[in-house]
């Protein structure tokens, strides 16, 4: 090793002292399965630190988009299982680095505006993202053996749009399958894009009710639970066709599986998702239903 690389190694090593925490020490040495930090808006949990089939789940409790180089993420998810990533974040866009000479608002880019992430667009027929406002934020959490949530406060994002927004994240079934859940309160009729972005391949059912996703031979699977009247569909990842669309970096070999729904009152939307084990079926309504005719 050169003295140069011996001496990037190294200068942080005083740093040690002040970054160690003496409660490791005599505690377990195994790392925790479960981490979150309400001021910079992390949650992130999973099922094993050794198994490379467990289920990954991370949440963005909260979010600050008028600091600097920060995204409208609030209420992003990330998911990962059987050692593939199924909803994959997309990055920065080189584009937003470049607005000296241009007028483009930033949030207009798809990557760093609410659409280009894994979480939800209101009112999308507007044509427009809207501006950041306060700060959204971390609301509750809990942990256990079997599972763990998180809960986001996230009507600030949208207060000209809605009531209340809340978003839950849940890691069960012994820590291999997720939910995300949505609370939407609303004074009048209200259209929400739902999006998740992934690499895999996407198969829907006839009732838009259930998705299975597939990946290198793995399998994922995606229920709609509710609302009752709204169905799957898949997209290309890229500004909705009311949105603006400047010169920006394409996101190849991404798709995006969407909801899209009115809402009115007080509403939720939730979607499971489940790992599929080799030889196992996705239970479907239609399944039900040919059961039910035996």
């Amino acid at each position: 090793m050169c003295i140069r690389d011996r001496a990037r190694s190294s200068r942080f090593a005083a740093l040690t002292l002040l970054w160690r925490s003496p409660a490791l020490d005599a505690g377990s040495t195994e790392a925790p399965l479960d981490f979150e930090d309400p001021v910079t808006g992390v949650f992130a949990t999973r099922g094993s630190h050794t198994d490379s089939d467990a289920t990954f789940l991370s949440l963005r409790t909260a979010s600050n988009p008028t600091l600097s180089h920060q995204h409208m993420d609030a209420g992003d998810f990330m998911l990962s299982a059987m050692g593939e990533t199924w909803a994959v974040d997309l990055g920065r866009d080189e584009a937003t680095y470049d607005l000296l000479n241009d007028k483009t608002n930033r949030w207009d880019y798809y990557r760093v505006g609410p659409q280009g992430h894994n979480t939800i667009l209101i009112n999308p027929q507007k044509g427009q993202i809207p501006q950041p406002g306060s700060p959204t934020t971390a609301v509750s959490s809990g942990f256990s053996a079997e599972s763990a949530f998180a809960v986001s406060e996230l009507t600030n994002l949208y207060s000209a749009d809605v009531q209340s927004w809340r978003r839950g994240a849940r890691l069960f079934d012994q820590r291999t399958s997720v939910r995300i859940q949505d609370e939407i309160r609303t004074s009048r009729t209200t259209s929400i894009l739902w999006s998740m972005h992934t690499g895999a391949d996407v198969e829907i059912a006839a009732d838009g009710k259930t998705a299975t996703l597939y990946q290198n031979g793995k399998r994922l699977a995606a229920t709609l639970v509710s609302p009752s009247n709204a169905r799957f569909e898949v997209t290309a990842a890229q500004p909705w066709v009311t949105m603006p669309n400047p010169p920006q970096a394409a996101n190849t070999n991404i798709r995006k599986l969407i909801v899209r729904t009115d809402l009115i009152g007080t509403a939720t939307v939730a979607v499971d998702f489940a790992p599929l084990l080799p030889g196992c079926l996705l239970y479907t309504s239609d399944a039900a239903d040919e059961e039910d005719s035996v």
